[in-house]
Protein backbone atom coordinates (compact mmCIF):
# COMPACT_ATOMS: atom_id res chain seq x y z
CA UNK A 1 0.00 0.00 0.00
CA UNK A 2 1.46 3.41 -1.10
CA UNK A 3 1.81 6.26 1.67
CA UNK A 4 -0.97 8.31 -1.12
CA UNK A 5 -2.96 5.06 -0.66
CA UNK A 6 -3.04 4.86 3.05
CA UNK A 7 -3.43 8.72 3.74
CA UNK A 8 -6.59 8.61 1.86
CA UNK A 9 -8.23 6.03 3.44
CA UNK A 10 -7.23 7.87 6.75
CA UNK A 11 -8.88 10.70 5.07
CA UNK A 12 -11.92 8.82 4.15
CA UNK A 13 -12.35 7.43 7.53
CA UNK A 14 -11.95 10.65 9.85
CA UNK A 15 -14.69 12.14 6.71
CA UNK A 16 -17.10 9.18 7.70
CA UNK A 17 -16.58 9.71 11.74
CA UNK A 18 -17.11 13.03 11.23
CA UNK A 19 -20.49 12.52 9.83
CA UNK A 20 -21.74 9.48 11.53
CA UNK A 21 -20.85 11.79 14.95
CA UNK A 22 -22.37 15.06 13.65
CA UNK A 23 -25.84 14.48 15.76
CA UNK A 24 -24.36 12.64 18.64
CA UNK A 25 -21.10 15.83 19.34
CA UNK A 26 -22.58 18.61 21.49
CA UNK A 27 -20.07 20.92 20.19
CA UNK A 28 -20.10 19.86 16.00
CA UNK A 29 -16.61 21.26 15.57
CA UNK A 30 -16.07 20.64 11.35
CA UNK A 31 -18.88 21.28 8.89
CA UNK A 32 -20.67 18.55 7.82
CA UNK A 33 -19.90 20.00 3.87
CA UNK A 34 -15.95 19.57 4.46
CA UNK A 35 -16.57 15.97 5.41
CA UNK A 36 -19.00 15.39 2.45
CA UNK A 37 -16.03 17.03 0.14
CA UNK A 38 -13.55 15.12 2.01
CA UNK A 39 -15.22 12.09 1.01
CA UNK A 40 -16.07 12.70 -2.62
CA UNK A 41 -12.55 13.56 -3.45
CA UNK A 42 -11.34 10.38 -1.77
CA UNK A 43 -13.54 8.37 -3.35
CA UNK A 44 -12.78 9.50 -6.49
CA UNK A 45 -9.23 9.42 -5.88
CA UNK A 46 -9.57 5.74 -4.99
CA UNK A 47 -10.88 4.80 -8.31
CA UNK A 48 -9.82 7.58 -10.45
CA UNK A 49 -7.08 9.92 -9.98
CA UNK A 50 -4.12 9.82 -7.50
CA UNK A 51 -3.76 13.79 -7.76
CA UNK A 52 -7.24 14.01 -6.26
CA UNK A 53 -6.32 11.90 -3.16
CA UNK A 54 -3.43 14.16 -2.60
CA UNK A 55 -7.03 17.11 -2.53
CA UNK A 56 -8.75 14.60 -0.39
CA UNK A 57 -5.68 14.08 2.10
CA UNK A 58 -4.92 18.21 2.57
CA UNK A 59 -8.51 19.40 2.58
CA UNK A 60 -8.83 16.59 5.95
CA UNK A 61 -5.84 17.79 7.27
CA UNK A 62 -6.97 21.26 7.33
CA UNK A 63 -10.71 21.20 7.22
CA UNK A 64 -11.41 18.09 9.63
CA UNK A 65 -7.67 17.07 11.83
CA UNK A 66 -6.83 20.62 12.76
CA UNK A 67 -10.13 21.94 13.80
CA UNK A 68 -10.70 18.37 15.98
CA UNK A 69 -7.04 18.57 17.65
CA UNK A 70 -7.80 22.38 18.54
CA UNK A 71 -11.01 21.06 20.06
CA UNK A 72 -9.32 18.24 21.69
CA UNK A 73 -7.30 20.59 23.68
CA UNK A 74 -9.98 22.92 24.56
CA UNK A 75 -12.33 19.83 25.81
CA UNK A 76 -9.14 18.94 27.70
CA UNK A 77 -8.53 22.02 29.55
CA UNK A 78 -11.98 22.12 30.53
CA UNK A 79 -11.56 18.88 31.69
CA UNK A 80 -8.41 19.87 34.11
CA UNK A 81 -10.78 22.91 35.04
CA UNK A 82 -8.90 25.69 33.11
CA UNK A 83 -12.58 27.21 31.76
CA UNK A 84 -10.81 31.38 30.69
CA UNK A 85 -8.24 29.18 28.66
CA UNK A 86 -10.33 26.70 27.15
CA UNK A 87 -12.38 29.67 26.25
CA UNK A 88 -10.15 31.69 24.73
CA UNK A 89 -8.68 29.21 22.79
CA UNK A 90 -11.98 28.50 21.57
CA UNK A 91 -12.74 31.53 20.63
CA UNK A 92 -9.76 31.47 18.35
CA UNK A 93 -11.20 28.71 16.97
CA UNK A 94 -13.92 30.87 15.41
CA UNK A 95 -12.09 33.11 13.92
CA UNK A 96 -12.12 30.58 11.01
CA UNK A 97 -15.34 28.12 12.10
CA UNK A 98 -18.15 30.06 12.37
CA UNK A 99 -20.80 28.38 14.49
CA UNK A 100 -23.70 29.27 17.11
CA UNK A 101 -23.09 25.78 19.38
CA UNK A 102 -19.10 26.82 19.36
CA UNK A 103 -20.28 30.36 20.31
CA UNK A 104 -22.52 29.10 23.28
CA UNK A 105 -19.78 27.24 24.61
CA UNK A 106 -17.32 29.20 24.80
CA UNK A 107 -19.96 32.36 26.70
CA UNK A 108 -20.25 29.06 29.08
CA UNK A 109 -17.16 28.33 29.77
CA UNK A 110 -16.31 32.29 30.24
CA UNK A 111 -19.18 32.09 32.69
CA UNK A 112 -18.11 28.80 34.08
CA UNK A 113 -14.41 30.50 34.88
CA UNK A 114 -16.52 33.48 36.38
CA UNK A 115 -18.35 31.37 38.41
CA UNK A 116 -15.37 29.84 39.94
CA UNK A 117 -13.80 33.01 40.79
CA UNK A 118 -16.39 34.02 43.35
CA UNK A 119 -19.06 35.92 40.63
CA UNK A 120 -22.29 33.42 39.99
CA UNK A 121 -24.33 36.09 38.49
CA UNK A 122 -23.19 35.46 34.96
CA UNK A 123 -24.15 31.78 35.02
CA UNK A 124 -27.46 32.65 36.44
CA UNK A 125 -28.42 34.89 34.00
CA UNK A 126 -27.12 32.71 31.30
CA UNK A 127 -29.50 29.57 32.86
CA UNK A 128 -32.19 32.13 32.69
CA UNK A 129 -31.85 33.52 28.83
CA UNK A 130 -31.31 29.75 27.45
CA UNK A 131 -34.21 28.21 29.59
CA UNK A 132 -36.62 28.09 26.64
CA UNK A 133 -33.56 27.88 23.72
CA UNK A 134 -33.93 24.32 22.47
CA UNK A 135 -30.42 25.07 20.50
CA UNK A 136 -28.78 26.04 23.95
CA UNK A 137 -29.91 23.30 26.27
CA UNK A 138 -26.43 20.99 26.76
CA UNK A 139 -24.90 24.04 27.52
CA UNK A 140 -27.47 25.09 30.16
CA UNK A 141 -27.13 21.79 31.23
CA UNK A 142 -23.64 22.55 32.10
CA UNK A 143 -24.22 25.36 33.27
CA UNK A 144 -27.31 23.81 35.97
CA UNK A 145 -24.63 21.03 37.04
CA UNK A 146 -21.66 23.00 37.18
CA UNK A 147 -23.68 25.72 39.41
CA UNK A 148 -24.84 22.61 42.10
CA UNK A 149 -28.80 23.03 40.39
CA UNK A 150 -29.35 19.61 40.77
CA UNK A 151 -33.23 20.27 41.86
CA UNK A 152 -33.51 22.65 38.84
CA UNK A 153 -31.42 19.55 36.71
CA UNK A 154 -34.01 16.93 37.94
CA UNK A 155 -36.36 17.91 35.03
CA UNK A 156 -33.44 17.62 32.29
CA UNK A 157 -34.27 16.43 29.29
CA UNK A 158 -31.15 14.69 29.10
CA UNK A 159 -30.83 10.68 31.13
CA UNK A 160 -27.52 11.58 32.09
CA UNK A 161 -27.98 15.00 33.93
CA UNK A 162 -31.05 13.69 35.50
CA UNK A 163 -29.15 10.61 36.94
CA UNK A 164 -26.60 12.83 38.79
CA UNK A 165 -28.89 14.87 39.96
CA UNK A 166 -31.01 12.13 41.63
CA UNK A 167 -27.77 11.17 42.86
CA UNK A 168 -26.91 14.72 44.24
CA UNK A 169 -30.52 15.08 45.93
CA UNK A 170 -30.32 11.47 47.69
CA UNK A 171 -32.37 9.70 45.14
CA UNK A 172 -29.81 6.75 44.42
CA UNK A 173 -32.46 4.44 43.85
CA UNK A 174 -34.21 6.43 41.40
CA UNK A 175 -31.18 6.84 39.82
CA UNK A 176 -30.13 3.29 39.92
CA UNK A 177 -33.86 2.78 37.87
CA UNK A 178 -33.32 5.98 35.59
CA UNK A 179 -30.33 3.63 33.98
CA UNK A 180 -32.07 0.85 33.84
CA UNK A 181 -34.31 2.29 31.86
CA UNK A 182 -31.80 4.34 29.81
CA UNK A 183 -30.10 0.81 28.99
CA UNK A 184 -33.72 -0.23 27.69
CA UNK A 185 -33.73 2.68 25.43
CA UNK A 186 -30.53 2.55 24.00
CA UNK A 187 -29.79 -0.76 23.07
CA UNK A 188 -26.89 -1.66 20.54
CA UNK A 189 -23.06 -2.45 20.62
CA UNK A 190 -21.90 1.00 21.81
CA UNK A 191 -24.42 1.45 24.05
CA UNK A 192 -22.94 0.42 27.26
CA UNK A 193 -19.66 2.63 26.65
CA UNK A 194 -21.93 5.13 25.99
CA UNK A 195 -23.83 4.61 29.36
CA UNK A 196 -20.50 4.24 31.58
CA UNK A 197 -20.58 7.99 32.21
CA UNK A 198 -24.48 7.82 33.79
CA UNK A 199 -23.68 5.03 35.73
CA UNK A 200 -20.39 7.24 37.35
CA UNK A 201 -22.84 8.82 39.72
CA UNK A 202 -24.70 6.06 40.84
CA UNK A 203 -21.70 3.71 41.75
CA UNK A 204 -20.23 6.35 43.67
CA UNK A 205 -23.18 7.34 45.27
CA UNK A 206 -23.98 3.64 46.13
CA UNK A 207 -20.90 3.23 48.12
CA UNK A 208 -18.51 1.42 45.83
CA UNK A 209 -15.54 2.73 45.70
CA UNK A 210 -12.96 0.12 43.80
CA UNK A 211 -15.68 0.44 41.11
CA UNK A 212 -15.74 3.54 40.67
CA UNK A 213 -11.93 4.39 40.52
CA UNK A 214 -11.69 1.51 37.92
CA UNK A 215 -14.72 3.49 36.21
CA UNK A 216 -12.60 6.78 36.77
CA UNK A 217 -9.90 4.65 34.30
CA UNK A 218 -12.32 4.06 31.87
CA UNK A 219 -13.89 6.87 31.75
CA UNK A 220 -10.18 8.62 31.36
CA UNK A 221 -11.10 11.20 34.01
CA UNK A 222 -8.21 13.56 35.32
CA UNK A 223 -6.49 12.65 38.52
CA UNK A 224 -8.31 15.32 40.46
CA UNK A 225 -11.44 14.43 39.40
CA UNK A 226 -10.91 10.86 40.66
CA UNK A 227 -9.85 11.97 44.13
CA UNK A 228 -13.11 13.32 44.17
CA UNK A 229 -15.39 10.95 42.67
CA UNK A 230 -13.59 8.59 45.34
CA UNK A 231 -13.96 11.10 48.38
CA UNK A 232 -17.85 10.60 47.24
CA UNK A 233 -17.71 6.85 47.31
CA UNK A 234 -15.44 6.86 50.73
CA UNK A 235 -18.41 9.23 52.21
CA UNK A 236 -21.59 7.11 50.54
CA UNK A 237 -19.60 3.66 51.97
CA UNK A 238 -19.43 5.40 55.42
CA UNK A 239 -16.00 6.59 55.34
CA UNK A 240 -16.72 10.18 55.71
CA UNK A 241 -13.54 11.29 57.45
CA UNK A 242 -11.33 9.18 55.04
CA UNK A 243 -13.26 11.48 52.17
CA UNK A 244 -12.67 14.51 53.92
CA UNK A 245 -8.86 13.90 54.68
CA UNK A 246 -8.52 13.08 50.92
CA UNK A 247 -10.60 16.60 49.92
CA UNK A 248 -8.48 18.22 52.32
CA UNK A 249 -5.06 16.44 50.74
CA UNK A 250 -6.36 17.82 47.25
CA UNK A 251 -6.59 21.01 48.17
CA UNK A 252 -3.55 21.59 49.39
CA UNK A 253 -1.70 20.71 45.63
CA UNK A 254 -0.46 23.58 44.40
CA UNK A 255 -1.04 22.66 40.76
CA UNK A 256 -4.95 22.59 41.55
CA UNK A 257 -7.25 24.32 38.98
CA UNK A 258 -9.06 27.09 39.93
CA UNK A 259 -12.23 25.09 38.51
CA UNK A 260 -11.12 21.75 40.42
CA UNK A 261 -10.64 24.07 43.47
CA UNK A 262 -14.24 24.89 43.00
CA UNK A 263 -15.35 21.33 42.73
CA UNK A 264 -13.46 19.95 45.32
CA UNK A 265 -15.01 22.60 47.52
CA UNK A 266 -18.77 21.59 46.39
CA UNK A 267 -18.15 18.42 47.20
CA UNK A 268 -16.47 18.60 50.39
CA UNK A 269 -19.99 20.73 51.20
CA UNK A 270 -21.84 18.49 49.96
CA UNK A 271 -20.96 14.98 50.82
CA UNK A 272 -23.51 12.20 50.68
CA UNK A 273 -24.61 9.77 53.49
CA UNK A 274 -24.57 5.98 53.20
CA UNK A 275 -27.30 4.75 50.86
CA UNK A 276 -30.18 2.59 51.20
CA UNK A 277 -30.82 0.72 48.02
CA UNK A 278 -33.51 -2.33 47.69
CA UNK A 279 -32.12 -5.64 47.06
CA UNK A 280 -33.06 -4.91 43.22
CA UNK A 281 -31.39 -1.57 42.69
CA UNK A 282 -27.84 -3.53 44.38
CA UNK A 283 -28.38 -6.58 41.94
CA UNK A 284 -28.41 -3.91 39.46
CA UNK A 285 -25.15 -2.26 40.56
CA UNK A 286 -23.54 -5.49 41.03
CA UNK A 287 -24.51 -6.47 37.02
CA UNK A 288 -22.88 -3.20 36.17
CA UNK A 289 -20.21 -3.66 38.16
CA UNK A 290 -19.09 -6.95 36.25
CA UNK A 291 -19.15 -5.15 33.20
CA UNK A 292 -16.85 -2.34 34.78
CA UNK A 293 -14.39 -5.29 35.13
CA UNK A 294 -14.94 -6.65 31.66
CA UNK A 295 -14.40 -3.02 30.21
CA UNK A 296 -11.33 -2.98 32.50
CA UNK A 297 -9.92 -6.16 31.52
CA UNK A 298 -10.07 -5.60 27.63
CA UNK A 299 -9.93 -2.25 27.14
CA UNK A 300 -6.73 -1.16 24.34
CA UNK A 301 -4.41 0.21 26.26
CA UNK A 302 -0.74 1.92 25.05
CA UNK A 303 2.08 -0.10 25.98
CA UNK A 304 4.25 1.89 28.37
CA UNK A 305 2.97 -0.99 31.27
CA UNK A 306 3.76 -3.72 29.10
CA UNK A 307 7.12 -4.89 28.75
CA UNK A 308 6.78 -8.01 26.94
CA UNK A 309 4.96 -5.78 24.00
CA UNK A 310 7.39 -3.00 24.55
CA UNK A 311 10.36 -5.79 23.94
CA UNK A 312 8.58 -7.31 20.65
CA UNK A 313 7.95 -3.54 19.25
CA UNK A 314 11.72 -2.96 20.33
CA UNK A 315 12.90 -6.61 18.51
CA UNK A 316 10.67 -5.51 15.44
CA UNK A 317 12.52 -2.21 15.18
CA UNK A 318 16.26 -3.52 15.64
CA UNK A 319 15.72 -5.76 12.69
CA UNK A 320 14.07 -3.21 10.67
CA UNK A 321 17.21 -1.17 11.28
CA UNK A 322 19.29 -4.28 10.32
CA UNK A 323 17.11 -4.54 6.85
CA UNK A 324 18.20 -1.38 6.08
CA UNK A 325 22.04 -1.78 7.05
CA UNK A 326 22.32 -5.01 4.85
CA UNK A 327 20.73 -3.09 1.54
CA UNK A 328 17.35 -1.89 2.23
CA UNK A 329 13.44 -3.15 3.62
CA UNK A 330 12.18 -3.50 -0.10
CA UNK A 331 14.65 -5.58 -1.72
CA UNK A 332 13.74 -9.44 -1.56
CA UNK A 333 17.22 -11.16 -1.71
CA UNK A 334 17.92 -9.02 1.73
CA UNK A 335 14.63 -10.74 2.79
CA UNK A 336 15.45 -14.02 2.08
CA UNK A 337 18.93 -14.23 3.54
CA UNK A 338 17.05 -12.86 6.71
CA UNK A 339 15.15 -14.96 7.72
CA UNK A 340 11.85 -14.79 4.76
CA UNK A 341 9.72 -17.64 4.43
CA UNK A 342 8.88 -19.16 1.27
CA UNK A 343 5.95 -21.68 1.03
CA UNK A 344 6.53 -24.77 -0.10
CA UNK A 345 4.01 -26.68 0.38
CA UNK A 346 5.28 -28.59 3.09
CA UNK A 347 7.27 -28.24 6.37
CA UNK A 348 9.71 -25.94 5.80
CA UNK A 349 13.30 -27.27 5.24
CA UNK A 350 14.26 -23.99 7.62
CA UNK A 351 12.41 -24.40 10.67
CA UNK A 352 13.66 -20.92 11.98
CA UNK A 353 12.27 -19.41 9.30
CA UNK A 354 8.33 -20.37 10.88
CA UNK A 355 9.90 -17.21 13.73
CA UNK A 356 12.42 -15.08 12.00
CA UNK A 357 10.16 -14.11 8.76
CA UNK A 358 7.61 -12.11 11.68
CA UNK A 359 10.31 -9.90 12.37
CA UNK A 360 11.18 -8.79 8.89
CA UNK A 361 9.02 -5.86 6.89
CA UNK A 362 8.79 -4.96 3.58
CA UNK A 363 9.16 -0.69 3.95
CA UNK A 364 8.63 1.73 6.62
CA UNK A 365 4.63 1.38 6.18
CA UNK A 366 4.10 -2.10 6.84
CA UNK A 367 6.14 -1.76 10.01
CA UNK A 368 3.81 1.00 10.83
CA UNK A 369 0.88 -0.68 10.61
CA UNK A 370 2.10 -4.02 12.61
CA UNK A 371 3.49 -1.94 15.28
CA UNK A 372 0.48 -0.13 15.71
CA UNK A 373 -1.30 -3.35 16.30
CA UNK A 374 1.00 -5.12 18.53
CA UNK A 375 0.97 -2.19 20.55
CA UNK A 376 -2.46 -1.68 21.16
CA UNK A 377 -3.54 -5.43 20.70
CA UNK A 378 -0.57 -6.63 22.79
CA UNK A 379 -0.77 -4.93 25.52
CA UNK A 380 -4.51 -5.72 25.86
CA UNK A 381 -3.54 -9.18 26.05
CA UNK A 382 -0.37 -8.59 28.13
CA UNK A 383 -2.38 -6.82 31.05
CA UNK A 384 -5.68 -9.27 30.86
CA UNK A 385 -3.77 -12.45 30.94
CA UNK A 386 -0.06 -11.64 32.00
CA UNK A 387 3.05 -10.68 30.12
CA UNK A 388 4.61 -14.34 28.96
CA UNK A 389 1.23 -15.78 28.10
CA UNK A 390 1.70 -13.01 26.12
CA UNK A 391 4.13 -14.03 24.61
CA UNK A 392 3.41 -17.72 24.44
CA UNK A 393 0.60 -16.47 22.70
CA UNK A 394 2.19 -14.63 20.04
CA UNK A 395 4.56 -17.38 19.29
CA UNK A 396 1.99 -19.49 18.65
CA UNK A 397 0.14 -17.35 16.62
CA UNK A 398 3.59 -16.82 14.71
CA UNK A 399 4.19 -20.41 13.95
CA UNK A 400 0.56 -21.19 12.92
CA UNK A 401 0.94 -18.47 10.50
CA UNK A 402 4.01 -19.09 9.35
CA UNK A 403 2.96 -22.91 8.80
CA UNK A 404 -0.38 -22.14 7.13
CA UNK A 405 2.16 -20.05 4.62
CA UNK A 406 4.24 -23.00 4.05
CA UNK A 407 1.84 -25.10 3.42
CA UNK A 408 -0.95 -23.06 1.62
CA UNK A 409 0.85 -20.03 0.39
CA UNK A 410 1.76 -18.70 -2.95
CA UNK A 411 5.18 -18.83 -4.69
CA UNK A 412 6.43 -15.41 -3.42
CA UNK A 413 8.48 -15.05 -0.08
CA UNK A 414 6.64 -13.81 3.08
CA UNK A 415 7.20 -11.79 5.88
CA UNK A 416 6.00 -9.56 8.32
CA UNK A 417 3.65 -10.04 11.85
CA UNK A 418 0.60 -9.45 10.67
CA UNK A 419 -0.39 -12.85 10.93
CA UNK A 420 1.11 -12.83 14.50
CA UNK A 421 -0.90 -9.82 15.13
CA UNK A 422 -3.98 -11.36 14.00
CA UNK A 423 -3.64 -14.07 16.28
CA UNK A 424 -3.35 -11.38 19.26
CA UNK A 425 -6.78 -10.22 17.70
CA UNK A 426 -8.25 -13.97 18.13
CA UNK A 427 -6.79 -13.62 21.72
CA UNK A 428 -8.57 -10.85 22.21
CA UNK A 429 -12.08 -12.63 21.14
CA UNK A 430 -10.82 -16.13 23.52
CA UNK A 431 -10.83 -13.53 26.74
CA UNK A 432 -13.55 -12.24 26.33
CA UNK A 433 -15.75 -15.35 25.90
CA UNK A 434 -13.76 -17.16 28.17
CA UNK A 435 -11.97 -15.18 31.06
CA UNK A 436 -13.77 -14.95 33.98
CA UNK A 437 -14.17 -11.54 34.45
CA UNK A 438 -15.68 -11.33 31.43
CA UNK A 439 -17.55 -14.20 30.90
CA UNK A 440 -21.40 -13.61 29.67
CA UNK A 441 -21.03 -9.78 30.14
CA UNK A 442 -22.49 -7.79 27.58
CA UNK A 443 -18.97 -5.87 27.23
CA UNK A 444 -17.55 -9.38 26.67
CA UNK A 445 -19.86 -10.40 23.77
CA UNK A 446 -20.11 -7.35 22.03
CA UNK A 447 -16.03 -7.19 22.19
CA UNK A 448 -16.27 -10.54 21.12
CA UNK A 449 -18.62 -10.33 17.80
CA UNK A 450 -16.41 -6.97 17.24
CA UNK A 451 -13.04 -9.67 17.06
CA UNK A 452 -15.34 -11.53 14.51
CA UNK A 453 -16.37 -8.96 12.35
CA UNK A 454 -12.75 -7.25 12.49
CA UNK A 455 -11.40 -11.29 11.51
CA UNK A 456 -13.88 -11.89 8.76
CA UNK A 457 -13.61 -8.11 7.02
CA UNK A 458 -9.82 -9.05 7.42
CA UNK A 459 -9.93 -12.52 5.46
CA UNK A 460 -12.46 -11.01 2.46
CA UNK A 461 -9.51 -8.47 1.85
CA UNK A 462 -7.00 -10.85 1.53
CA UNK A 463 -8.71 -13.08 -0.42
CA UNK A 464 -9.03 -10.27 -3.11
CA UNK A 465 -5.67 -8.82 -2.54
CA UNK A 466 -3.03 -11.53 -4.23
CA UNK A 467 0.50 -9.26 -2.33
CA UNK A 468 -1.23 -10.26 0.97
CA UNK A 469 -1.09 -13.69 2.92
CA UNK A 470 -4.50 -15.05 3.56
CA UNK A 471 -3.58 -18.03 4.54
CA UNK A 472 -0.81 -16.48 6.42
CA UNK A 473 -3.75 -14.18 8.66
CA UNK A 474 -6.01 -16.80 8.58
CA UNK A 475 -3.51 -19.59 10.58
CA UNK A 476 -2.67 -16.61 12.67
CA UNK A 477 -6.03 -15.74 14.06
CA UNK A 478 -6.94 -19.27 14.27
CA UNK A 479 -3.60 -20.35 16.27
CA UNK A 480 -3.46 -17.18 18.42
CA UNK A 481 -7.35 -17.87 19.65
CA UNK A 482 -6.29 -21.81 20.08
CA UNK A 483 -2.95 -20.46 22.42
CA UNK A 484 -5.16 -18.11 24.14
CA UNK A 485 -7.93 -20.81 24.88
CA UNK A 486 -5.25 -23.02 26.44
CA UNK A 487 -4.07 -19.96 28.66
CA UNK A 488 -6.83 -18.03 29.64
CA UNK A 489 -9.50 -20.35 31.41
CA UNK A 490 -8.16 -19.70 34.79
CA UNK A 491 -6.54 -15.86 34.49
CA UNK A 492 -8.45 -13.73 36.49
CA UNK A 493 -9.14 -12.86 39.95
CA UNK A 494 -12.44 -12.39 39.41
CA UNK A 495 -12.33 -8.55 41.59
CA UNK A 496 -11.54 -5.11 40.59
CA UNK A 497 -7.92 -3.70 40.77
CA UNK A 498 -6.92 0.32 40.06
CA UNK A 499 -4.20 0.99 37.48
Amino acid sequence: MSPALFLTVVALSLSLATLAGARRNPIPVAPAWVAVLVTALALAGLLWRESLCWAAIALAGVGLLAPALVMARVRALASRGEYGAAARLLRRLLIVRRSAALTDWARVWETTDALVHGDAGPADRQIAEWRDVPTARAPREWLLGIRWRWPDALSSETPDLRIRAACETGDVEGAVSLCVQQARQRPGPTALARQRLAWLAPVAFSGRVSATEVLCTLLRVPPPLVEIWRATALSAAGQADEARARLDALARRPDLSDGLRYLRAMRAANLPGPATLSPAAQDQLVRFEREILAGAVLRLRLPKRAPRTLGLLVALVLVYCVEIWRGGSMDARVAYELGALRPTHGFPDEPARLITYAFLHHGPLHLLLNGLTIALIGATVEAAVGGWRMITIYAGATIGAGLAISYFGGEEITLGASGAAMGLMGAVGVIAARDRRTRGTRTGRNIGLAIAGLVLLQSSLDASMPEISFAGHLGGAVCGALSALLLVRGSGAGTLHRE
